[in-house]
């Protein structure tokens, strides 16, 4: 939890950009990577998404994108940050914050990819006895509505 003034417009993310000093690091570090972090009041393991070298050794400096594995956070661009895991160490800065988006506009792209993936207007699931809509419609059509009536009738007055 944070407490921040409503006006800087508070933002969590999951993802983020730093630039990394490795002080130490017995072998060497590859995308996929996964350590503790620590940025301000956050202690988090994160992943490392990418970067702009192939692998990382003690005593490189890049910029690596990470992501948190938990929960998003609230972290500002220029925050100090550490990086650690086992005998490994590494100092760097964040550099930027990608938004988290939220849960509405999530849900928002996954309709809008199941529409294009399925067309326009959605069937939707089977009814429960496996039979498609359109028989039941055309099974009601045939009946009278005198068959539904007298049907209607019978059944509450048995009850």
């Amino acid at each position: 939890m944070v407490l921040v003034d409503p006006k800087v417009k508070p933002v969590a993310s999951m993802v983020f950009e730093a630039e990394i000093l490795v002080l130490h690091h017995p072998t060497t570090i590859k995308p996929n990577y996964q350590a503790m972090l620590h940025i301000g009041s956050v202690r988090q393991t994160a992943t490392l998404v990418s970067m702009g070298k192939e692998v990382l050794r003690t005593g490189d400096r890049d910029k690596v994108q990470f992501k948190f594995i938990r929960q998003p956070e609230y972290i500002r661009p220029g925050t100090k940050m550490v990086f650690r895991e086992g005998r490994t160490k590494a100092v760097g800065t964040v550099s930027s914050v990608v938004p988290q988006e939220s849960l509405a506009q999530q849900r928002a792209k996954q309709k809008d990819g199941r529409q294009k993936q399925y067309g326009k207007k959605s069937m939707g699931p089977k009814p429960p006895n496996g039979k498609p809509k359109e028989k039941i419609e055309k099974k009601l059509d045939a009946l009278s509505i005198e068959q539904l009536t007298s049907a209607a009738s019978t059944s509450t007055s048995s009850t």
